[in-house]
């Protein structure tokens, strides 16, 4: 009991080890989203070759490139509340915090998941992304 009130009672400029732990999470998750990420593009481009292949590897490569940047902004707005949860978990200790925040971080996942299926789906029907 003892050991609860002294980790109560520790500042978090206290808690440093477990400081950079927790900022070494926060690109853990951003990798992790942006491999997801190119992971369906991978498959949007698998699906598609045949209707892609007429425009030259040139042009395709260079529309990747293009979209994997816009991806990763994508991904920079889609954690900013995630950041803030990350940092208020930290702070206030609160466990339940930390439950939240995992379940933000599975929906984030599951959007981003739910919506490049939606795009290949699309594409297949029109012949065209659903952000042109």
């Amino acid at each position: 009991m003892m050991v609860e009130n002294y980790r109560e009672k520790r500042s978090p400029w206290e808690r440093a080890p477990a400081a950079l732990h927790f900022l070494a999470g926060l690109p853990l998750i951003f990798v992790y989203l942006l491999l997801l990420t190119l992971a369906l593009k991978l498959a949007f481009l698998t699906k598609n070759w045949s209707a892609l292949q007429p425009a030259g590897h040139g042009p395709i490569a260079w529309a990747i490139g293009k979209g994997f940047r816009f991806d990763t902004a994508i991904l920079s707005y889609l954690l900013l509340p995630a950041i803030l949860l990350y940092f208020t978990a930290f702070l206030t200790q609160w466990r339940p915090m930390k439950w939240i925040l995992g379940g933000g971080l599975v929906v984030i996942s599951f959007l981003t998941s739910v919506l490049w299926l939606v795009d290949l789906q699309y594409f297949e029907e029109t012949g065209k992304t659903s952000y042109e």
